[in-house]
């Protein structure tokens, strides 16, 4: 897995999270700052704030598992390739 391939799931998330409906205000800033934290650029390997966004990944999987699958589905494909890259 490459950074652009991350930035390509990153993008698909950003695009769903326009078009879904029914969806509260705080939860779409919540999953925006996601992004935003997941897709900075920079050298942050502070294992501790990796491990938060990661922990973050996972409580927007489980709200939205039910409600929103296919960003439920955008975000599992993220976590794979966060893992695959070794964070």
């Amino acid at each position: 897995m490459s950074n652009s391939d991350l930035h390509a799931a990153l993008e698909r998330l950003r695009q769903e999270l326009a078009t879904m409906s029914g969806l509260d205000a705080a939860s779409r800033q919540r999953l925006q700052a996601l992004l935003d934290g997941i897709g900075a650029d920079g050298d942050e390997h502070e294992t501790t704030g990796l491990e938060r966004r990661i922990d973050a990944v996972h409580e927007a999987i489980e709200e939205f598992e039910v409600t929103h699958p296919r960003a439920t589905a955008i975000l599992n494909d993220i976590l794979v390739m966060l893992s695959n890259m070794g964070i």
